[in-house]
């Protein structure tokens, strides 16, 4: 691998070297690890990639390269089998993995959801605002935030948060749904528009028992049977409401304006994949899907 011209967002990494450069500096920003070897060809293509946008970052990520040639048991120990593999470490967990060569534009795109913007600044300083009981002001500096950055991938959730923490969740679920279809198919964002839909379902539900008599009385319709998954929810059933939810997808199917399936994909993500009410009812779900 050619030598580096001297950076100072560029470091070299030892197994005793890496607690401090990686994890420690992964508190203060992101840190991306090129896991290299000098004996790989797609190694040494790698390299003026990210050499060249360590500068173009200009310190808003550090690199960090490991030479698991000269340190195998390391690699080992963290999992690194192949190369070049790179991982973007924040708050000193593992964000983001890419496996083999990656070009310059999808690079970007991976640090550009975790690098620092200036419009960063201005969304925390919005949602200060809200803790302190200026939902409206917290809003309008957001959607300035908005106009002024677009292209920063963290501003449209923060955004649909403040509205759901404003109390206005049936508006964040609406706005989500506006967005174009690449964002609003975002994991986080897809997510939070499931969980917005929750939560204006319950805001102003009738009672279990006048859900209940809906559900009898039209065992087709999903509205009240979204909102008794909402109502249990919100009391914490999570139980019940999975297998509430399971059964409007079979008994109904799914429509866009009630989220059934967004809904149980939010609360699987919530749970976890190791979760065993996941391990049990997504089967469920994608025969239901077939």
């Amino acid at each position: 691998m050619p030598e580096p011209a001297p950076c100072p967002w560029i470091a070299e990494a030892t197994p005793e070297s890496f607690p401090r450069l990686v994890l420690e500096n992964s508190r203060k920003g992101p840190v991306l690890v090129n896991f290299w070897a000098r004996y790989a060809g797609p190694c040494l293509r790698q390299w003026p990639v990210l050499e060249r946008l360590a500068r173009d970052y200009g310190g808003r990520f550090l690199l960090v390269n490991l030479d698991c040639g000269r340190h195998p048991d390391f690699a080992r120990e963290l999992g690194v089998t192949s190369v070049p593999l790179l991982r973007l470490y924040r708050d000193g967990d593992v964000r983001e993995t890419v496996h083999g060569y990656e070009g310059e534009q999808p690079l970007r795109r991976l640090l550009d959801r975790h690098v620092p913007r200036p419009s960063d600044s201005a969304a925390a300083l919005a949602l200060r605002r809200l803790e302190a009981g200026e939902p409206e002001a917290a809003l309008a500096a957001l959607r300035e935030a908005l106009a002024a950055d677009p292209e920063n991938p963290r501003l449209p959730a923060a955004y649909a948060k403040a509205l759901i923490r404003a109390g206005r969740p049936a508006e964040a679920a609406a706005w989500i749904a506006g967005l174009p279809r690449a964002l609003r198919e975002r994991e986080d964002l897809d997510t939070l528009r499931g969980h917005a839909a929750f939560l204006a379902a319950a805001a102003d539900a009738p009672d279990e028992t006048a859900l209940r008599e809906a559900i009898a009385a039209d065992p087709a319709a999903i509205e009240p049977r979204f909102r008794l998954a909402a109502v249990q929810l919100r009391a914490d059933r999570i139980d019940e409401a999975l297998e509430t939810l399971l059964e409007t997808l079979r008994e109904c199917g799914d429509t866009d304006g009630h989220d059934v399936l967004r809904g149980l994909v939010a609360l699987f993500r919530m749970l976890g994949p190791d979760d065993p009410r996941v391990r049990r009812l997504r089967p469920r779900v994608a025969e239901l899907l077939r």
